[in-house]
C-alpha cells in the first residue's frame, strides 16, 4: 500500500515542479529553454543536497515489479508506453487542449487574438510533461533498483532527437505522435546494432548529435526552398 502512495507522491511533486516551470515560462516570461534547464539545475542540485549524491538501492520486489515485470508476459513498461502514448494521440487529435498547443507553436499571437488563453495552455502543458517525466523516472528506477539524482540526465539529447526524428517542429506548429513512436522503435533498433558492433557508448553520442544536427539542418533548407517556392508563385501571379 506504501508504495503505492509513494509513487503518487512522486508524481504529485512531478506536477508541481512542471507547474514552476510553466509559470516561469508563461507568466515571467523567461525563454524555455533557460527556465528548464535553470530549474533541471535546482532541482538536480536540491536532491543531491539530499541525498548527499549517495545512490539508493535494494528497493521493495513490489516496486522492482513495476520495471521487470509482465502482464500476461507483456512487459509493464511497455503496457505503460502504450497507454500514454495513446492518451497523447488522443489529447492531441481530439482534444481542444491538444489543438491549442499545436496552434500556440505555430502562432502564438494569432491564438492570444483570438481569445484563448496561453498563458494556462502553456502552464498546463508543462506540467503534462513534468507528469510524464515522473512516471519514466518511476519506471527507470524500479528497473534499476536503484536511483540516484543524474539518471536520466543522457537521455536528454536522445529524446530531443527522437521528437525531431518523428516529424515534430522544434520550432512548434506540427507534432506527430505516431511519428515519435516510429523514431522511437527506430533508435532503439540503431542503438540495440550499435551495442552489437561493440562501439564505445561515448561515440555513439556524438551520432546522435550529429544526426540531430543534420536532421534540423535538412529541415531548415526544405523550408527555406519552400518559402523561396511560394514567394516565386507569388510574384508570378
Amino acid at each position: 500500500m506504501y508504495i503505492g502512495l509513494i509513487i503518487i507522491a512522486g508524481l504529485l511533486i512531478s506536477l508541481i515542479l512542471g507547474f514552476v516551470n510553466g509559470l516561469l515560462i508563461a507568466y515571467v516570461e523567461v525563454s524555455p529553454t533557460l527556465a528548464t534547464l535553470s530549474t533541471m539545475i535546482l532541482y538536480e542540485g536540491l536532491t543531491l543536497a539530499i541525498t548527499r549524491g549517495k545512490v539508493i538501492s535494494g528497493l521493495p520486489d513490489m516496486f522492482t515489479a513495476i520495471g521487470n515485470g509482465s502482464l500476461l508476459g507483456i512487459p509493464v513498461p511497455f503496457i505503460i508506453f502504450v497507454i500514454c502514448a495513446f492518451v497523447l494521440r488522443l489529447m492531441v487529435k481530439r482534444t481542444p487542449m491538444g489543438k491549442y498547443q499545436v496552434l500556440i507553436g505555430s502562432n502564438k499571437k494569432a491564438v492570444e487574438f483570438s481569445g484563448i488563453d496561453v498563458r494556462k495552455i502553456t502552464v498546463k502543458t508543462h506540467m503534462i510533461c513534468s507528469f510524464l517525466a515522473g512516471m519514466a523516472s518511476v519506471i527507470m528506477i524500479s528497473r534499476l533498483n536503484s536511483a540516484n539524482a543524474r539518471f536520466g540526465t543522457s537521455y536528454q539529447l536522445l529524446a530531443i532527437l527522437i521528437c525531431v526524428l518523428g516529424g515534430t517542429d522544434p520550432q512548434g506548429g506540427y507534432v506527430r505522435v505516431g511519428g515519435v513512436i516510429a523514431a522511437l522503435f527506430t533508435m532503439q533498433a540503431l542503438n540495440s546494432g550499435i551495442n552489437i558492433l561493440g562501439i564505445s557508448p561515448f561515440i555513439s553520442t556524438s551520432l546522435w548529435g550529429i544526426l540531430l544536427v543534420s536532421i534540423i539542418a535538412y529541415r531548415r533548407y526544405i523550408a527555406q526552398k519552400k518559402d523561396k517556392f511560394l514567394s516565386d508563385m507569388a510574384k508570378n501571379e
